[in-house]
């Protein structure tokens, strides 16, 4: 075994050598378009890609700036708010704003067991029994996550929630034991409708440059 792992390196080493200083088989001449529509279809391509990767950065800043507004209307709640059950992703937002969380993205602080009791829990699996544990074992009175999330399809369900903001990101609910001051209620609602009226605004101008 020895001899082998001593003779090893010295075999491959021509065929090795031989492979790494030839030519290979594609080169970036045999890619580049060799017509001016060719070029022009690529350089169309990467204009799109572009735009849309800026596209998405910005969507992505604009959904930050949004759930930030959102929390700091409710800033002045935050005592009467109670424990929050977020998801995993907007831990960071809550934190920014010295909020304390239920879960951020620092996962190994959780340990795995905890991380898979949190998933199941609010995804659902098998039943809501563990997420009804859950929301009573730490005495949870108000959630945010993404709109899409199954737990927003249950909580709606549930005549001890209801829905508080939502717009195509984020949704929030609260129990109906949080009593919050009918300012606090209007700042939402404005959030929420100024959210939809940007969010139609965008859908137009995609439909809009789509059909062109």
């Amino acid at each position: 075994a020895d001899l082998l792992s001593t003779l090893s390196p010295l075999i491959l080493a021509t065929p090795l050598a031989t492979h790494w200083h030839s030519k290979p088989e594609i080169s970036f001449k045999d890619l580049w378009p060799k017509t001016y529509q060719g070029l022009a279809l690529l350089i169309i391509y990467f204009l799109g890609l572009f735009f849309y990767l800026s596209d998405i950065k910005e969507t992505e800043y604009q959904q930050a700036q949004q759930i930030q507004k959102v929390l700091l209307a409710l800033k002045p709640e935050q005592q009467q708010l109670g424990n929050v059950l977020n998801n995993y992703g907007s831990g960071d937002f809550l934190i920014y704003l010295d909020y304390p969380t239920f879960i951020d993205t620092r996962a190994e602080l959780y340990g795995d067991p905890f991380m898979k009791y949190y998933f199941e829990a609010i995804e659902l699996v098998d039943s809501s029994k563990k997420l009804e544990a859950m929301i009573a074992k730490y005495h949870v009175t108000w959630t945010l996550f993404y709109t899409h999330e199954a737990i927003n399809t249950y909580l709606a369900t549930q005549p001890s929630w209801h829905k508080l903001y939502s717009d195509k990101v984020f949704t929030i609910y609260i129990n109906q034991s949080v009593k919050l001051s009918a300012q606090t209620l209007a700042k939402l609602k404005i959030l929420e409708k100024l959210a939809l009226l940007e969010q139609k605004a965008k859908d137009k101008k995609i439909n809009s440059i789509a059909s062109n």
